[in-house]
């Protein structure tokens, strides 16, 4: 009586979590159409930025999409000459329209672009900026307090391009712009205001840090100019994509390992960029970490790129963690022969909105999916999870009980996890429904565990506590 009265309440949890609006959708024409920036508007839809050949002036163009919170289209706009396009950042502003990032103007000598709109997407202004002579392309915006705007990404010729930075006022009239050189290739992928009103940049370096390429993280004041430099990685080369100022004032970034088996690599930092714990997620196939975000919890949302080696694809990727880098859910969402995302942001429900592309027959489409908080898509997903874990004693002295109650009676798994998110346990396949944990060499403190099962990577988490 009492398993079913447990059982009960989780379901009803579950069926509360589905008040929320999931979905997956995607959005484009009959040629490639990708997605690479994504937010929930005030009124609780989506604006959708990214790139299109189906539709505008030229070869490619900038794409804009806005959403009801269901996900169906409202409306749609281009953006583009007659030649090639990027659209790669966009924010909605205080105003309520969108500012947009990206190159315009073709593939070896485009302008680092920003187009300020209605909240309609209709073009108010249009403008351009270059750095050097050659090929400039934005990667990044943000309003910035005063009402302006601060763009960040590369100018100069392949392959030793520059960060460029390019501060505006709020109708895109030119402030200030730097260019920081460097002997080799440095890349800036996005750029925060911070509380003193300068900047932290995220990208790489190969002129700097441990060899080969590395995770680069840059502090500027309020002009542009460098207070400090960090880098991140090892000998082999790692990618920074995205960074979120965390609750503390620190850092959170995230990137890849860049190899055929590289995975996901995440740094948290203070606010001086000191390293404070990383680590690596993903598989044995190459696995990329794209964007990130701070959670209401304290923990954090990574997307990206999971590859299948069993299948060969390659599948959108979101792995929920807590503020110490324990996983705490880790979903993937499959769409055609390959799907990635590009952006990820916690919506107002509690749940999250993934938003990248998928490429399906002949062509690529942008692809939004909405899941809960739980990283869940449909009732079915709550059915073939359902599952209750108990500890008994917590905290204990010399051993506890951890007690699991799985409808589908499934073998299961008990990760042991330290503070610092090394492993210092495993039992494999527990076939009662019952398994005693021994303290032994356990010293006193905070431990967590996670349960899993060969079909799911991860069912359940949580703490115990050795006295």
């Amino acid at each position: 009586m009492k398993t079913q009265f447990l059982l009960s309440i989780i379901f009803f949890k579950g069926i509360m979590i589905y008040c929320q609006t999931n979905f997956q959708k995607t959005y484009g024409g009959s040629n490639d159409d990708f997605g690479l920036s994504a937010h929930q508007t005030t009124d609780g839809g989506y604006i959708l930025f990214g790139q299109t050949s189906s539709f505008g002036n030229g070869f490619q163009d900038m794409y804009l999409v806005k959403t009801d919170a269901q996900g169906d289209e409202q409306w749609s706009k281009t953006y583009g000459g007659t030649d090639w396009e990027f659209g790669i950042s966009a924010q909605q502003t205080k105003d309520g329209g969108y500012i947009l990032c990206g190159a315009y103007g073709g593939i070896d000598d485009d302008f680092l672009s920003l187009i300020k709109t209605d909240p309609d997407g209709n073009e108010i202004w249009n403008k351009k900026y270059s750095g050097t002579v050659d090929r400039d392309v934005g990667q990044f915006v943000q309003q910035t307090i005063d009402g302006g705007f601060i763009a960040v990404g590369f100018t100069g010729a392949s392959p030793n391009e520059h960060i460029y930075m390019v501060k505006t006022d709020r109708d895109g009239n030119e402030e200030w712009s730097k260019v920081h050189t460097s002997i080799g290739k440095e890349h800036a992928a996005e750029i925060r205001q911070t509380s003193d009103e300068g900047y932290i940049i995220i990208g790489e370096t190969n002129s700097k840090g441990s060899g080969g390429k590395d995770m680069y993280l840059v502090k500027t004041d309020k002009v542009g100019e460098i207070i400090w430099t960090k880098t991140y990685g090892t000998p082999s080369d790692e990618i920074g994509r995205s960074l979120y100022i965390t609750s503390d004032n620190g850092f959170i970034l995230l990137g890849y390992e860049d190899s055929d088996k590289g995975n996901l690599y995440l740094v948290k930092t203070d606010s001086l960029g000191n390293e404070q714990w990383s680590n690596y997620y993903g598989n044995t196939g190459r696995d990329l970490g794209q964007s990130i975000q701070q959670t209401l919890d304290e923990g954090y949302i990574l997307a990206g790129r999971k590859e299948n080696l069993e299948t060969g694809t390659n599948d959108l990727y979101a792995i929920k963690i807590n503020d110490t880098g324990i996983i705490g859910w880790e979903r993937t969402f499959p769409r055609g022969v390959f799907s990635e995302a590009n952006s990820v942001q916690q919506t107002s429900d509690g749940g999250y909105i993934l938003f990248g592309y998928a490429v399906e027959e002949t062509d690529s489409n942008m692809y939004l999916v909405k899941i809960d908080e739980t990283g869940l898509l449909s009732i079915d997903d709550i059915n073939q999870r359902l599952i209750d874990v108990s500890v008994y004693p917590n905290p204990f002295t010399e051993y506890t009980t951890v007690g699991v109650k799985d409808y589908k009676n499934r073998n299961f798994s008990i990760t042991l996890y330290n503070h610092q998110g090394q492993i210092v346990r495993l039992i494999n396949d527990i076939r009662d429904r019952q398994i005693r944990i021994e303290r032994n060499n356990l010293a006193s403190g905070m431990y967590f565990f996670q349960v899993s099962t060969a079909d799911t990577p991860l069912l359940k988490t949580g703490k115990l506590i050795v006295k």
